[in-house]
């Protein structure tokens, strides 16, 4: 079974493992996790860094999502948030998939450095769909 059979998925994109901005970014989501999972979400953070950083920085910060390695760059391409292909980084990004497969909401930041995916966002999006979903969790 996939993420998105089992409920609506939130991923959050964002540079580079062990900096500044990525530690407040991934402890922002942490704090909101509770709430999101209650909602139904999958929450994944996704980096271009290697699976050993993302394991060793999720370890660090004692994160309850998984963080994701997308060292070739495709999966943030995919999303359109892929910076440049000589740096392979990937843009601060927030995306949230409804079980019917849809973005329901997306948002990139116009700063990587200063400006971060705010979780309260991902909220309000499930909240607006929720009681369209089955309860797939319970299936």
């Amino acid at each position: 079974m996939t993420a998105l059979e089992r409920g609506p998925v939130v991923i959050h994109f964002f540079p580079l493992s062990f900096s500044d901005g990525c530690q407040i970014q991934n402890r922002r989501f942490q704090r909101a996790y509770p709430d999101l999972v209650a909602m139904g979400a999958e929450v994944f953070g996704i980096s271009t860094d290697a699976p050993e950083f993302q394991a060793a920085f999720s370890q660090m910060l004692g994160l309850p999502f998984p963080l994701i390695s997308d060292q070739d760059g495709h999966v943030a391409s995919a999303f359109g948030v892929l910076r440049d292909t000589e740096t392979v980084r990937a843009h601060r990004a927030l995306f949230v998939i409804g079980v019917d497969n849809w973005i329901i909401e997306a948002w990139q930041s116009p700063n990587d450095l200063e400006v971060f995916p705010d979780p309260a966002l991902a909220k309000k999006a499930l909240e607006s769909r929720v009681s369209e979903w089955p309860t797939l969790k319970e299936v």
